[in-house]
Order: C-alpha cells, then structure tokens, then sequence
C-alpha cells in the first residue's frame, strides 16, 4: 500500500470516531478538526460528505486516477521498444538527445530516464562529485591550450564532432573543424593548426574521449595531447 492510501485509510477511520464525538456533543468543531490535522473549514466539507455519501464520500479521488497528460501503456512501450532496438547501451542523456531531435519526443529528461529505469534498461547510477574540480586558469597567453570535441547533429542528418582548440588563459579559439569522430589524429591536427598559426606553446590539457577509454583505465586525465605536449618547450 502507498504511503498516500495509507494515510487516507487511518484518516477515514479517525475520522468516523472523531464525527460521533462531535455528533454526541463531546466536543466541538474546532476540537474535532485539530484531532484530525484539519481545517474547520475542510472538517465542515468532509462532514457533509460523510453524512451524503458516507465513507466512499472521504475517499480522495485523485488517488489511482490518471492525469490528463499521462502516458498511455503503449506509448512506454514505444519509447522502451525504440531504447531496446536502437540505442542500447547508450545512456540516458545520449538517448534523450536522440529521442527529442531524430525521433520528435515531447516528454521531459526525468520522465524519459524514469521510464528506462523501471524498466531496468539502464541501471540507475550511484551519486558521483562534480565532473570537473574547478582550478584557476593560466596567467598568460600562450601557456597552456584546452581541446575538446563534442558530437551534435550540426547539419541536419549528419552527425558530426566538432574539435575545438583553445587558449586556456583568454579562451581564445586557435583551431575549429569537423570531421567524422574524434581521434588521435584529429588532436594532433588540432595542435599542428595552433602550431603553425600561432608559434610554441608551454602545456596542452584534453579531454579523453571514447576512443581512449576502449581498454585503459580512468585514472590519468590526460588524453594523448596531454601526454604528449605537456610541458612542451616553447618554440
């Protein structure tokens, strides 16, 4: 039984014993309401129920009944079908993304991932720390580039990453192209652009990406970029 019926259920039963109280003069209204955490007001309401209607008249309504912008059984099994053929293994931003831009889908990011966590598609994720600490940037310019990409559909029908090379100290952007999935290559690129554009540069910090995790453990930030230019002298 919900907390909610539970409630309702020793309500009802207080209530008829509070009612023939008040009925045989015992006490009064204002007691009778107090003893059941109530208005006056919504005692004089439930009294007239209960004498109309008896005890069906105490019963919330709302409790089992279905809102108006419910989701009817087949459209859960819609969104839980499309999950299954298409986009397992994908979490649950990953395929909110995809539900609302490629398959038109209106409902919000909780009722979706409520859906795929009830039924156990995705497992629900222990509470995890900020993703990133926060730190202070660079004092100059120069010594020390961010890169990062990020996939979207920038083009309607085509998926593509955008890798973007960055000043760490002004957020200047040295480097921005597409191509079809980040890589090694397309970090390498990146620098070269900055290299051959700007001159030396100190320290490189990126993001790992997917293609870095397949078989290497979690514990270096570091992506190739890093390892590889970090402390890097200046040209």
């Amino acid at each position: 039984m919900l907390r909610r019926e539970f409630t309702q259920e020793n309500r009802m039963e207080k209530f008829e014993e509070v009612y023939g109280r008040w009925k045989a003069g015992e006490i009064g209204q204002r007691t009778a309401a107090v003893a059941l955490r109530m208005s006056e007001r919504t005692f004089r309401r439930y009294r007239r129920r209960w004498e109309n209607e008896g005890v069906e008249g105490l019963r919330d309504k709302r409790i089992g009944s279905r809102g108006s912008r419910g989701a009817s059984r087949e459209e859960v099994r819609a969104l839980e079908a499309l999950y299954r053929d298409c986009y397992e293994g994908r979490n649950v931003r990953h395929f909110y993304e995809a539900y609302t831009e490629l398959h038109g889908g209106v409902r919000s990011y909780s009722w979706v991932k409520d859906c795929l966590h009830a039924a156990s598609l995705v497992e629900r994720g222990r509470r995890r720390g900020p993703y990133r600490q926060c730190r202070e940037r660079e004092g100059k310019p120069g010594d020390m580039l961010h890169q990062d990409a990020s996939w979207h559909f920038w083009v309607p029908g085509q998926r593509w990453d955008l890798v973007v090379t960055m000043d760490d100290a002004t957020g200047e952007m040295y480097s921005m192209f597409f191509v079809e999935q980040e890589g090694m290559w397309s970090s390498m690129r990146g620098v070269r652009e900055v290299l051959e554009r700007r001159g030396g540069l100190w320290g490189s910090m990126t993001r790992r990406g997917s293609w870095q995790e397949k078989g290497r453990g979690k514990g270096s930030r570091l992506g190739v970029g890093g390892r590889g230019l970090l402390q890097h002298p200046r040209a």
